[in-house]
């Protein structure tokens, strides 16, 4: 036999045989780079609330608010018990001399005694104008014994010497002249002692003195300036004089 010849040219391919059985799995290969991120998944159900937290620390107070509008008024509550008595307040200022009241009647005589040796009286109701210096008058006059003292338009003669205790008493009109004084005379001279400041915010004067007559000695109610003298009730005495022979 002679040599192999030259190789033919390849003939047409033939159609694909059927699939051979599998072959075992080869190894994992790495892993590949991670995929972008697929789209959100819908919400999970709300899941259950959870302890309550601590209390933090307070704020800071809040501006006041707006007044509020004023509520009704609450009835009244019951009286407190009686508080205890406050202390005495002072004294207030007197009040003003009253009027005089009318002459009361005259009472029973008195038992005869080894007392006074004389008495006078006199006293004036009717409105007077006096001068300055100037013997009051005392139209109603007395004196026990009749002769012991006489009057002539408010000149006294003490004409029992003696010792006397002469009592004047005055209810003193409005609108004096400033400085005016009241006082007794004795034989026309002022007794010093008896010299008394006027004031109408008192009213009513008294004025007295111990006069030591001879016989012949002369007593007065006098002022320092005219006086008028006024009465508001009829029969009010507006002046009256004493004297009392005391020895």
């Amino acid at each position: 036999m002679g040599p192999t010849g030259p190789a033919g040219a390849t003939g047409a391919t033939g159609p694909a045989g059927p699939a051979g059985p599998a072959g075992p799995a080869g190894a994992t290969g790495a892993a590949g780079p991670a995929g972008p991120v697929g789209p959100a998944g819908p919400a999970g159900l709300t899941g259950a609330t959870g302890p309550a937290g601590a209390i933090g620390p307070a704020g800071p107070v809040g501006p006041a608010g707006p007044t509020g509008l004023t509520g009704a008024t609450g009835a009244t509550g019951p009286a407190g018990p009686v508080g205890p008595t406050g202390a005495t307040g002072a004294t207030g200022p007197a009040g003003p001399v009253g009027p005089t009241g009318a002459t009361g009647p005259a009472g029973p005589a008195g038992e005869s005694g080894t007392g006074l040796a004389a008495y006078a009286s006199g006293y004036s109701t009717s409105p007077t104008d006096i001068a300055a210096d100037t013997p009051f008058p005392f139209p109603t006059f007395t004196s026990t014994p009749a002769d012991a003292v006489t009057q002539s338009d408010g000149l006294f003669t003490l004409a029992a010497p003696g010792t006397y205790l002469v009592t004047a008493t005055i209810n003193l009109p409005a609108g004096l002249a400033a400085g005016t004084t009241l006082r007794l005379a004795q034989d026309g001279t002022p007794i010093a002692s008896t010299v008394t400041p006027a004031d109408t915010a008192v009213g009513s004067y008294t004025i007295s003195a111990i006069v030591t007559s001879d016989g012949t000695t002369t007593v007065a109610l006098t002022a320092s300036d005219a006086l008028s003298l006024t009465v508001a009730d009829p029969g009010n005495v507006l002046a009256s004089i004493t004297m009392l022979k005391l020895a």
